[in-house]
């Protein structure tokens, strides 16, 4: 969980399979700080104070980011993407979770509510349709979902494959 914060999601992840193993990586110590609590001294779960760009990818079949990426400039989003397509195993998974542009309404309320939560950083959202193009020409096969129905925010969830190697033959 690249950006995890508080590890919310990295803990959800892992309290639901005790097969995973999860790692969440901020770059925040007071967040990471308090994710490392959470984890009851479990052995699956581990939490890193670390840039997302010095992260070593090689060993996750998925990467998970959730409310992250708008936090990075537009030139180090394209490379944090190309890193986890060529570190990913073929097969394997990014899941991004990310702030759309559309209803406008929902859009201004996500920005101003980062805005609160986030004082004095810079935002770099993109529209969806221009994370698609760059996932895709990155090389991943991407599936996208709205999932703002009964919220008061635009976020919209990308589910982007890395092609498998093997292809079969007809």
């Amino acid at each position: 969980d690249i950006g995890c914060g508080y590890g919310l999601l990295a803990n959800f992840l892992a309290l639901r399979s005790s097969k995973r193993d999860v790692t969440g990586a901020d770059l925040s110590v007071g967040r990471i700080s308090v994710a490392q609590e959470t984890t009851d001294n479990r052995k699956k779960i581990q939490f890193k104070l670390m840039n997302a760009l010095d992260l070593q990818l090689g060993k996750y079949s998925t990467v998970v980011m959730s409310d992250f990426l708008h936090h990075l400039d537009c030139e180090t989003q394209e490379d944090l993407l190309t890193r986890c397509y060529q570190k990913l195993p073929p097969g394997g998974l990014l899941i991004i979770e990310e702030v759309d542009n559309r209803p406008l309404w929902k859009y201004w309320f996500a920005i101003i509510n980062d805005k609160i939560l986030n004082v004095g950083e810079r935002q770099f959202f993109r529209n969806y349709r221009d994370f698609q193009k760059l996932l895709q020409r990155i090389g991943f096969l991407v599936k996208t979902k709205k999932i703002d129905k009964g919220i008061p925010l635009s976020d919209i969830l990308f589910i982007c494959r890395k092609e498998s190697n093997l292809r079969t033959s007809s």
